[in-house]
């Protein structure tokens, strides 16, 4: 008995852990989440804003962007550590979207940005700062 429990952690055990540890790395290949995962990666700027930089792993791997890299939206990082870094824009044609992947188009959330501006709830050239 002992022996079929001992063979079963000894091929199971590792099935499992190459599975669960698979999908931690590759959801952050360039390794960002090893600084940002703390909640207290925070800098005040030089007008006093304090700029929290923490990534809530659980909610990232949970979000619909749980299959882009980090450098797929923040496209200027290229040395860790890094300096400042662009704020990122959405309207930008970025990582692809699978499903228009299929067809060749990359993936841009252009669309998305114009119906908000268009819409009641955009910000409109004379709206009050």
């Amino acid at each position: 008995m002992f022996k079929r429990i001992l063979l079963i952690c000894f091929f199971v055990c590792p099935v499992f852990l190459n599975l669960y540890c698979s999908g931690a790395i590759a959801g952050d290949p360039q390794n960002c989440l090893f600084c940002h995962k703390y909640r207290r990666l925070r800098v005040y700027d030089e007008n006093g804003y304090l700029n929290n930089y923490y990534v809530d792993t659980n909610l990232f791997h949970k979000s619909i962007h749980r299959d882009v890299t980090c450098i797929g939206c923040h496209s200027d990082v290229n040395k860790v550590p890094h300096g400042e870094v662009e704020k990122v824009n959405c309207v930008k044609v970025c990582h692809l979207d699978r499903y228009k992947a299929m067809e060749g188009k990359n993936f841009s959330h252009r669309d998305v940005a114009e119906n908000l501006t268009n819409s009641i709830h955009g910000i409109k050239p004379d709206d009050p700062p």
